[in-house]
């Protein structure tokens, strides 16, 4: 039998069980935890780590409502890209050889006219805070938990001279205030000690599970008004050394009839230690702006013996779109998603992985989805193998959603190359970081 460490045993033990969705009181914010995570990491030789905003905004004199993505991340900080960036890419299909190293500013809108734009920048260029959420990249594009202002611009000809940008041609600027309602902690699996260790392929923390935007966005020369009530806003981070697959991602705070209520879901087979975990997702429902549910598979050790998660997990294409079906209950509480958005209206983001292998080529993202959320709870005591009871049925409009998956045979080569890799990178790391 190989020697597994205990830490590892543990957290394997937590992915596989689960803890109970027992309504907790709203959480508050976890700054530390949206910081700049991955100093003194193993991630920081080869890993990323981003922060993703996305929102509604209603141009004025059309009434057009349109939902725009914005995102800060930085690819391989301790890589060769400080002076300049290095790509992974030469174009879509083909590696450069290299592992990429930069700092990158994207912006992108869904729908008609929909586009995804990328501009690149040194390394040199980049700071952000250990502490809390403060980033910078090229000095005047900048986000915080309480602003983020900037601009990216790709012209037709630099989209088309240089496609290791992954980008379209376009133009989105931004000045935006948020307000965080709502913070959803992922609890053991994004404590900061253990993501010191990068056990984690891919690691998630919600700050703006629920955000408020206002201000103003221009999308090709059209301005449009953010406003706080009706921008349904959310704010997430993600790092690690590769990205979950397949993948999984709902977001909702656009209830019909139910203001307040807000809906996240993510995960799809997490990856510890370099061991597969399985189909799982991470749940978060507030009820009317009330009690937090939770359904977090990562939490089993601090829950009671009897705690578990049981998951049914059905999503992917479904004619011209892609449906998200999801259940997830324990002993008290049970909620079930149904969503769907039109393809048509959805991008298929270009993301290059650490080692500059762009597995995913269909990852589906929207922000068009329409759908339910059925929420049950069961009677306590006993054996607890009473029936359950519906508690409510919310209808979704224009929520958020990600799908994407890919045949490991598909990336045989890379998974050849991220091993040699992490070999590398373990013995670069100084002891203490080990």
């Amino acid at each position: 039998m190989l020697a597994v460490p205990r830490l590892c045993l543990l957290l394997v033990t937590t992915a596989a069980l689960g803890v109970a969705a027992t309504p907790q009181s709203t959480a508050l914010p976890d700054e530390d935890r949206n910081a700049y995570v991955i100093t003194d990491s193993p991630y920081y030789l080869r890993g990323y780590d981003w922060w993703w905003h996305n929102f509604e905004a209603v141009q004025p004199e059309t009434q057009e409502r349109r939902s725009f993505f914005i995102q800060y991340l930085v690819m391989n900080p301790a890589g060769g890209g400080n002076s300049a960036p290095v790509f992974g890419q030469i174009n879509a299909t083909t590696r450069s050889g290299d592992r990429p190293s930069y700092a990158r500013l994207a912006a992108g809108t869904w729908g008609e006219g929909k586009v995804q734009l990328f501009n690149y920048y040194p390394l040199s260029a980049f700071e952000a805070s250990a502490e809390t959420m403060q980033v910078s990249i090229g000095g005047s594009n900048t986000a915080n938990e309480t602003a983020l202002k900037g601009s990216v611009s790709v012209t037709s000809d630099q989209a088309n001279a240089h496609p290791e940008w992954l980008s379209d041609a376009g133009s989105i600027t931004w000045d935006l205030t948020v307000e965080k309602v709502l913070t959803f902690s992922t609890g053991i699996a994004g404590a900061l000690p253990l993501v010191k260790l990068a056990i984690a392929q891919m690691g998630w923390h919600v700050q703006g599970m629920q955000a408020k935007y206002s201000g103003t966005v221009t999308f090709n020369g059209a301005t449009y008004i953010v406003d706080p009530e009706t921008s349904y806003g959310y704010q997430d981070k993600n790092f690690g050394w590769d990205f979950t697959n397949p993948w999984y991602w709902i977001s909702c705070n656009n209830f019909k009839n139910s203001p307040g209520s807000s809906l996240v879901v993510g995960g799809g087979q997490p990856v510890l230690f370099g061991i597969p975990q399985g189909k799982k997702v991470l749940v978060a429902f507030s009820h009317k702006g009330g009690e937090l549910y939770k359904w977090n598979f990562a939490d089993v050790p601090f829950g009671s013996p009897g705690d578990y998660i049981k998951q049914a997990i059905d999503v992917g294409p479904a004619g011209e779109n892609i449906q998200w079906s999801i259940s997830s209950e324990d002993p008290n509480y049970k909620i079930i998603v149904n969503m769907t958005c039109p393809k048509s209206q959805m991008l298929r983001l270009r993301y290059e992985n650490p080692d500059g292998f762009v597995n995913h080529k269909q990852l589906w993202n929207g922000a068009d989805l329409s759908g339910s959320v059925q929420l049950f709870s069961k009677a306590a005591g006993g054996n607890n193998q009473g029936s359950w009871s519906l508690i409510d049925t919310l209808v979704c409009e224009r929520g958020a959603g990600e799908y994407g998956e890919y045949k490991l045979a598909d990336s045989a080569a890379a998974g050849s190359s991220a091993a040699a890799a992490d070999s590398a990178t373990t013995a670069a790391l100084p002891a203490s970081a080990r």
